[in-house]
């Protein structure tokens, strides 16, 4: 690629668009016209909007050309950005967790940004069930699943004449659970699908039994 315009009015006089929209960005990539896009998404973020879209767009075309340094060094600058507008923050986060999706491997490192990132979203006391929701699959996949079933247990309490979510969450729950090797607590929330749905969840019974088996073989061999 060229030299980058140093100024937004560099990018001008290149004829690339400072304005627009993720869409419109998409659209020189899919042209072929990457470095157009990229200068583009970095004259709009030299202008400090809270626009989120430019980090999108260039965290998407360093990931597709597996330039992993590029694409932390788009999350870094997102994450240091001092907006407190919350869907900018909630964006970042998503961001990193599009990074962690696509590059799992590499995510250990970007955990401590990634969290302290969400702690800000959370710092600006998010409502709605739909977006909490998010916050606490982000958590767990940022790899702080305590914080992650508080959230899935607060939900559970606070929405329980909605079965389908409360049914979602404990699914959730107990996956968190037993990443996290906490096999009652995972069978509790399994027992609960039952009890709620006897013929709904048939898999429901399968863990279950795998859970109860799995604790009669420890109790025989530490007997």
């Amino acid at each position: 690629d060229q030299a980058l315009p140093v100024s937004t009015k560099g990018a001008r006089r290149a004829g690339v668009a400072c304005s627009g929209s993720a869409w419109h960005w998409r659209a020189y990539v899919q042209t072929g016209r990457t470095h157009q896009a990229i200068e583009a998404c970095r004259a709009v973020i030299r202008k400090g909007t809270a626009n989120i879209a430019g980090y999108q767009i260039l965290l998407e075309i360093y990931l597709a050309r597996q330039q992993p340094p590029e694409a932390e060094k788009v999350l870094a600058q997102a994450a240091a950005q001092s907006s407190t507008n919350l869907a900018f923050l909630l964006g970042v986060s998503e961001l990193h967790a599009m990074y962690f999706r696509a590059l799992p491997t590499r995510a250990e490192a970007l955990k401590p940004q990634a969290l302290a990132t969400l702690r800000h979203v959370a710092e600006r006391k998010p409502v709605g069930p739909n977006l909490l929701v998010k916050l606490a699959d982000l958590y767990d996949l940022f790899g702080d699943p305590k914080t992650a079933a508080e959230t899935y247990l607060k939900l559970i309490e606070q929405n329980p004449e909605e079965p389908l979510m409360r049914d979602l969450l404990r699914e959730r729950l107990t996956n968190v659970y037993l990443r996290d090797r906490e096999k009652d607590k995972a069978a509790a929330q399994l027992e609960a699908i039952i009890r709620d749905n006897p013929t709904m969840y048939p898999q429901a019974y399968n863990y279950l039994g795998m859970l109860a088996d799995e604790k009669d073989d420890f109790v025989k061999a530490t007997d």
